[in-house]
């Protein structure tokens, strides 16, 4: 108390210099007002950037939703099927959501039926249609997820167009942006001969994004959509760009290889 006394006695004597200097007398008790004020606008000032600077940094807390999205006969329902229970049942596509409670199960083998083993359970999970017109909805389910499982049909190449569309909503979509939810693409039917590599899924993708970024890049206008322009001016885009973390992984829920899958959840739900 008595530095913080003395520092005031000090910068109060030394306005009372400079009003003298200047010609005009000023008091003990309006030099040590001045040196108070001062002290309190500096305080205001210094709470005010903080305050500026928390709210520019901070971001909106992940949901607890598991969301499986992907286009029509990828497999999305089949995936949520073996998660619930195991099982893989012929399945057809749907114009409604599929949504439940279930306990994930992630032993070496990715049974997520057996018993044994560590797991995460009480998952929510939404297995969202594929149908376009039922692509409005998908958002508002995107804005809860904690991460994201994108289920791509490696045997069809030309559904990678729609594909490279679909993520290059969700890669700019505030709540991508925002909220940034892990997102992996599961590239099913890997069992097929004729089911292209993870790597070449990514390639296409990744080319067909670039094709849109380039279309689309000279219609941005305002500053929400430049906050949400994707990728880099000048590079070529590429999945490590993307506001979120994007993994890859091969799947065939016909054959219960789906370790990867059950690996994600599992790192996501810990």
């Amino acid at each position: 108390m008595d530095v913080l006394s003395d520092t005031f006695t000090t910068l109060a004597a030394a306005v009372e210099a400079a009003g003298s200097q200047v010609g005009v007398p000023i008091t003990a008790e309006i030099s040590l007002a001045v040196v108070l004020l001062a002290v309190l606008c500096t305080l205001l000032v210094i709470v005010s950037l903080a305050r500026s600077l928390r709210k520019g940094t901070r971001r909106l807390s992940r949901g607890d939703l598991l969301l499986i999205a992907g286009q029509c006969d990828a497999g999305k329902t089949a995936l949520f099927h073996y998660l619930r229970s195991g099982d893989f049942p012929e399945t057809v596509s749907s114009l409604k959501p599929n949504t439940d409670i279930i306990n994930v199960l992630h032993k070496d083998e990715g049974d997520a039926s057996s018993s044994g083993g560590g797991g995460v359970g009480g998952i929510e999970v939404c297995d969202y249609p594929g149908h376009q017109r039922l692509s409005h909805g998908f958002f508002g389910h995107l804005k809860r997820a904690r991460c994201v499982v994108y289920v791509i049909d490696a045997t069809d190449k030309a559904a990678l167009k729609n594909v490279a569309e679909h993520l290059y909503e969700i890669f700019t979509h505030p709540a991508t942006n925002k909220l940034r939810p892990p997102l992996l693409l599961a590239c099913n039917k890997s069992d097929v001969p004729t089911a292209r590599k993870p790597d070449m899924v990514k390639d296409d993708i990744e080319r067909e994004i670039e094709r849109l970024r380039q279309s689309r890049s000279a219609t941005l206008e305002g500053q929400d959509e430049a906050d949400n322009y994707l990728g880099v001016d000048g590079e070529t885009f590429k999945l490590d760009m993307a506001p979120c973390r994007v993994d890859m992984c091969r799947m065939s829920v016909k054959k219960a290889e789906v370790q990867d899958v059950i690996k994600f959840l599992a790192d996501n739900y810990r």
